[in-house]
């Protein structure tokens, strides 16, 4: 009779072993001691994918965070785990999104306000000529350019500020420069502006720009500000 008790109790503790749930095996929060814990190794390896995927990705955020001095967390079950790592992986997913909407919604409203802008200025290359070093007269070598600048408003501008981005024929960026200028543009009136741009022999791009014909340069106007005689101003 004890015997055969024995051998139940050994049976039922057999079953019990081999239906113990994967999910409840429980991890030491001293990530020192989860390489040589051969039950974590196959608890998790009973795991479905995606939990298994989750578990790796919370024992790699704890490990890092005890790796930089920061307190290790208590122990918990591999549920308590998966659960903790979906809930920081949602709330990161959250904030990653709101950026992403953010940063298009910026973007959306600068390419508007480009747009509008465009439409009250007009800034095209004239001319582009570079010019060797004098040094009998103290000129350095350089670039004269020249821009037309047209009013398309029915208001004066007071003076403009931006940047002329110069591309090759392929559209790719050769060098790009910040122009402002404050004489001032009637409304529907064109000017004419020219001025300097310095050299430097060690800089592709100013060697690049040197060295392309100006027939296949493009000239694109970048605004920044506009400021008007009546005192209002677009950015």
């Amino acid at each position: 009779m004890c015997r055969a008790y024995l051998l139940i109790c050994v049976f039922l503790g057999l079953t019990v072993s081999a239906c113990k749930d994967p999910y409840d095996y429980r991890i030491s929060g001293d990530i020192s001691q989860l390489q040589s814990d051969e039950g974590l190794k196959k608890a998790v390896s009973k795991l479905n994918v995606p939990d298994s995927v989750l578990i790796a990705r919370y024992l790699m955020r704890v490990g890092l965070r005890q790796a930089f001095g920061k307190q290790a967390p208590q122990d918990r079950t591999i549920r308590q785990a998966i659960d903790e790592q979906r809930q920081i992986e949602a709330a990161s997913a959250a904030r990653e999104a709101e950026t992403r909407a953010l940063a298009e919604r910026v973007e959306k409203e600068r390419a508007e306000a480009v747009r509008v802008m465009n439409e009250v200025l007009v800034v095209a290359l004239t001319g582009l000529q570079y010019h060797d070093s004098d040094f009998m007269h103290g000129v350095d070598a350089g670039f004269s350019v020249g821009f037309a600048l047209k009013n398309k408003s029915n208001r004066d501008l007071a003076g403009v500020k931006g940047e002329v981005r110069f591309a090759d024929i392929f559209n790719d960026e050769i060098k790009t420069i910040k122009l402002s200028i404050d004489d001032g543009i009637a409304a529907g009136q064109t000017v004419s502006w020219r001025g300097g741009l310095g050299y430097n022999q060690f800089m592709a791009e100013d060697k690049k720009l040197r060295f392309t014909a100006v027939e296949k340069l493009k000239a694109s106007w970048l605004p920044k500000t506009y400021l008007f005689a009546d005192g209002s101003r677009m950015d």
